[in-house]
């Protein structure tokens, strides 16, 4: 399914788009704020709801990002968790990953693009995220999105 299509979906069934810009990373506080800004606006026009977090992409950060975020009114959102799933195609050892000692309050990533591989060509995620929500489901925990959890 095409991005296109997929942001309806997610607007209908209550989730919510938040931001990530791959160039965060760069060195002055235009650039970082001009970059930024761009996608809270894309982000809105396309969902009519404005990003309430921000994620920087491998978790890099430097002291221009603090300022822009909070004249954007962004939070900062990392995670407690990680599966490498760009990069290793392995869905157990990626479900290992997330689950190992995996309690309430733990932020989980994934990615919906980019993902590593499987041999069919399938992205690795649709295997790890049913296995994922089993586990959940046998511990006791909910997921739930970043807004919820913080309302």
């Amino acid at each position: 399914m095409n991005k296109e299509r997929l942001i309806p979906l997610i607007v209908a069934t209550a989730l919510f788009m938040e931001n990530m810009d791959s160039t965060v990373i760069a060195t002055s506080l235009p650039a970082i704020a001009a970059d930024i800004g761009r996608a809270q606006d894309c982000i809105a026009a396309l969902t009519g709801v404005a990003p309430s977090f921000f994620r920087a992409p491998a978790g890099l950060r430097n002291a221009f990002l603090e300022p822009v975020l909070a004249r954007l009114q962004l939070q900062l959102a990392s995670w407690t968790r990680r599966g490498f799933d760009t990069v290793n195609a392995d869905a157990t050892g990626i479900l290992r990953r997330l689950t190992r000692a995996l309690r309430g309050g733990d932020i989980l990533l994934l990615h919906d693009g980019n993902a590593a591989r499987l041999r069919g060509g399938e992205p690795v995620i649709l295997e790890v995220l049913p296995r994922l929500l089993d586990a959940l489901a046998e511990r006791r925990l909910q997921p739930t999105t970043l807004r919820a959890a913080l309302e």
